[in-house]
């Protein structure tokens, strides 16, 4: 080798370190920035219900519960709570309904069981969740680096692991976060398969293709990019390569479920969603359904929570049962980086003239899941249901900056890469902590005229009122929206609900902006708050804005228009 050579190989070899470095460094602040979150926001309204259904798999073999989201994650993140790492728990018996309200009042029972403990459970099955983050990233990096350079790749999996939505999610224990690993990986490893796949990596996609079924009904929505591929496949490897993969994700998909799911004819289900009963009315009803019970049905009951509007929908100050078409496009505005999305909105600029194999596998599975989560989600309460299509977003926005690279130059493409770096760092450290409520940095003023439930207030800051109730000293008013008792902080309340109320009142932002649901009372019942209960309070300005929680002093109000 001529010295030139050998210089050259060196440059290359230190550059891949440094690379591998930046990508180790980025890991370890997403996974410091999530657990610095996760030690500190109070469980949120899902999570509530989320972590005592995993429990209740694990001990009881209570399938039914909270079957609306398979299983698969919620095992996962209550692995270190069956394993004693929170200490010793109580997980009671299931006796309440498997949907509605059932879900929600199990995990009552569970916090008035396990109170010593409780917050520290959440915080073990938090930390489960990030690993899961922090592997996507990896695997973005992977996916990445095989369609550009080590560096771009690693400029991608940064801004993955950067997005405050990622962040957000990534530091609380729900399953988000684990379909869309699932998902992602389940594409990445088909796209390795080649000609001649070996029986390993065969198993390898249809577990995870299981995984991403028992993990988030959104799953379901790469289905015919896999209907597609073998399509696609030469006729000789078709068949071989489907009885493996099927093989394997029935395998998975009924191990999710304890093998204790049984199958049954279709006679013996009472399906309550439109698409379900006119999906199977042509068939017998002796048909055998060969996947767990409990899976149909949960999908079932989401599906039909769907189609009847389980909320209403909150979007620049106006209530709708229907929605708008254009809610997820408007909430990727109000929340992402606007840096992210100018990138990846020039994507289909830097796909023109390339070859279809460099493109077609990334793509195609994120088109099949952005038109039905971005155009055709009834369930418009948070920009969590688009996380799947965060890491193909990330893979492709590496894409565009080696294009960059490749038309303009290196210069002009690391400089990219690197203002890009700087704007997702500066907006992670910002937000840091509370990233739930975290907005684009574009958006100003009041974040409550923009968005609601778990783009800004899920329940995550109920923490704070305890700091807020020793400030202002004795007994305050409170109006929190989450299900964890503000008992469970010591702090002493009453419910400030009309304006004849005094003292100090402390607000979530959704109940201000009028929606219903329910708040817990001193005594520990659940209120049923009717639309419009605390926009009385519209006519004063807040004393204060803490995270999703707006402070009131009701005994000398302020108008809403003072300085």
């Amino acid at each position: 080798m001529s010295h030139a050579s050998a210089q050259g190989a060196s440059k290359c070899h230190e550059s891949d370190w440094v690379t591998r470095a930046w990508l180790t460094l980025m890991l370890a602040l997403h996974l410091g920035l999530g657990a610095w979150s996760a030690s500190l926001s109070t469980p949120t309204a899902d999570e509530f219900a989320h972590v005592p259904a995993g429990l209740a798999y694990w001990s009881h073999a209570a399938w039914p519960l909270y079957s609306k989201n398979p299983p698969a994650v919620k095992l996962y993140l209550t692995l270190p709570l069956i394993a004693g790492l929170a200490g010793s728990l109580h997980i009671p018996e299931v006796n309440v309904p498997a949907f509605g309200w059932g879900p929600w009042q199990y995990g009552s029972e569970f916090e008035r069981a396990n109170e010593p403990v409780y917050l520290q459970a959440f915080f073990w099955a938090r930390l489960m969740n990030l690993l899961l983050s922090a592997s996507t990233g990896f695997l973005v990096f992977a996916w990445a680096r095989r369609l550009t350079s080590e560096v771009m790749a690693a400029v991608a999996a940064s801004g993955f692991l950067l997005s405050t939505t990622v962040l957000a999610h990534a530091s609380l224990a729900t399953v988000d976060i684990g379909a869309s690993l699932a998902i992602f990986a389940f594409c990445f490893l088909l796209t390795r398969l080649g000609d001649h796949p070996t029986l390993y990596r065969l198993a390898g996609v249809g577990a995870t293709l299981g995984l991403a079924l028992t993990s988030k009904f959104t799953a379901l929505f790469v289905l015919p990019w896999f209907v597609l591929w073998l399509i696609l496949e030469p006729n000789r490897t078709r068949k071989r390569k489907l009885l493996w993969i099927a093989g394997t994700t029935f395998l998975v998909l009924n191990m999710s479920y304890g093998f204790s799911s049984p199958w049954r004819t279709l006679d013996s289900f009472h399906f309550t969603s439109r698409l379900m009963n006119s999906a199977t009315g042509w068939l017998p009803a002796s048909t055998p359904i060969p996947v767990p019970c409990d899976f149909v049905a949960g999908f079932d009951a989401q599906v039909g929570d769907a189609e009847q509007g389980e909320f209403s929908n909150y979007l620049l100050g106006e209530w709708s049962r229907d929605g708008w078409w254009y809610y997820n496009l408007a909430a990727l505005g109000l929340k992402e980086n606007p840096l992210t999305l100018l990138l990846f909105f020039t994507v289909p600029f830097a796909f023109w003239g390339v070859r279809r194999d460099k493109w077609f596998p990334l793509a195609i599975p994120l088109i099949a899941l952005a038109l039905p989560l971005l155009f055709f989600n009834p369930l418009q309460v948070g920009v969590r249901y688009l996380l799947p299509l965060f890491p193909f977003v990330f893979v492709l926005i590496a894409f565009v900056l080696q294009k960059l690279t490749d038309k303009f130059g290196a210069r002009a493409g690391f400089s990219m890469a690197a203002v890009a770096l700087l704007a997702w760092l500066f907006t992670a450290l910002t937000a840091a902590p509370d990233f739930v409520s975290a907005f684009s940095p574009l958006v100003k003023g009041d974040k409550a005229r923009y968005l609601l439930d778990s783009n800004l207030d899920w329940g995550q800051d109920l923490y704070r009122v305890r700091k807020i109730s020793a400030q202002y000293k004795g007994e305050i008013g409170l109006v929190y929206f989450g299900h964890v008792p503000p008992s469970l902080y010591g702090i002493h309340y009453h419910l400030p609900l009309n304006p004849t109320s005094r003292g100090v009142a402390v607000v979530s932002a959704n109940y201000l902006r009028g929606m219903s649901y329910v708040v817990t009372a001193p005594d520990g019942t659940w209120v049923q708050l009717p639309p419009d209960t605390m926009v009385w309070l519209k006519t004063q300005k807040p004393k204060a804005i803490e995270g999703s929680l707006y402070i009131y002093d009701l005994d000398h109000p302020l108008p809403a228009d003072a300085p």
